[in-house]
C-alpha cells in the first residue's frame, strides 16, 4: 500500500522559520541582559574594593604621621623649641619652627573648628623607594598639635615667688603634665582622605 506524499505549504514553512527566529532572538536578548548585568556588577564589586584599599592606605597614612610627631613632643618640651637637640624622624618637617607649642595655640584655633586649626608639621615617606612621595605607595600627612590643657602632677609641689596667689608660681617634684591632642590627616594620590586623632600627655619637669 502506498501513503500519500505530504508536502508542507510555503506559507507553514516559513511560519515555522519565523518562530524559531524570534525565539532564537529572544534567547539572546536574555543572555546579552545576563552579561551586561555581570559586568556592571564585577565592576562596581572592583571599585568598592579599591576605594577600601585607599581608604585603609590613607588611615596608614594618617597614622604614620601621628606616631612621628607623637615621638618628638617631649624632647621639643624640654627643649622650649625645635633646637638642633630635638631629632626628627624620617620624612617628618616641622612647618614653622619658631612656635613653642608649650606656649599656646595660634590666635583664631578651636577644636570646635576644624577649619581653623593649622597645620604644625608634615609627614611624607618614600613607600616605593623611587626617590618622591607622589605614588599610591607614598606616605603623606598633614599633623595638627592642640594643646588642651596643662595640670600638676600628683605630687608636685608649688611655691610662691611674690605672696599668696602672686607672681612668680614654680612648681617642683612632679612637674606639669601638658595635654595635647594630635591629629593626622593622610591622604593618597587619589584623594581618599582619613583623620585619625589621640590625647597626648607630656610631662614637663624643668
Amino acid at each position: 500500500m502506498k501513503h500519500p506524499l505530504t508536502v508542507t505549504p510555503l506559507a507553514a514553512r516559513q511560519r515555522q522559520q519565523g518562530a524559531v527566529l524570534i525565539t532564537a532572538l529572544m534567547f539572546l536578548t536574555v543572555l546579552t541582559l545576563i552579561g551586561v548585568v555581570s559586568m556592571q556588577s564585577t565592576s562596581m564589586d572592583y571599585q568598592m574594593s579599591t576605594n577600601a584599599v585607599l581608604r585603609d592606605r590613607a588611615f596608614y597614612f594618617s597614622e604614620n604621621g601621628r606616631e612621628a610627631m607623637g615621638s618628638v613632643i617631649d624632647a621639643h618640651l624640654f627643649e622650649r623649641g625645635w633646637t638642633g637637640n630635638v631629632i626628627l624622624p624620617t620624612g617628618l618637617n616641622i612647618v614653622n619652627t619658631g612656635k613653642d607649642l608649650y606656649i599656646d595655640n595660634d590666635a583664631g584655633e578651636s577644636l570646635a573648628n576644624a577649619s581653623s586649626l593649622t597645620v604644625d608639621a608634615r609627614h611624607q615617606l618614600d613607600g616605593n623607594g623611587d626617590g618622591d612621595v607622589t605614588d599610591g605607595e607614598d606616605s603623606n600627612s598633614e599633623i595638627i598639635v592642640f594643646r588642651t590643657q596643662t595640670q600638676w602632677a600628683a605630687g608636685a609641689g608649688t611655691a610662691m615667688a611674690a605672696g599668696y596667689e602672686g607672681l612668680g608660681k614654680a612648681a617642683a617634684a612632679g612637674g606639669v603634665h601638658v595635654f595635647f591632642e594630635l591629629r593626622s590627616r593622610g591622604e593618597t594620590v587619589a584623594g581618599a582622605q582619613a583623620t585619625t586623632a589621640t590625647e597626648y600627655r607630656a610631662i614637663l619637669k624643668n
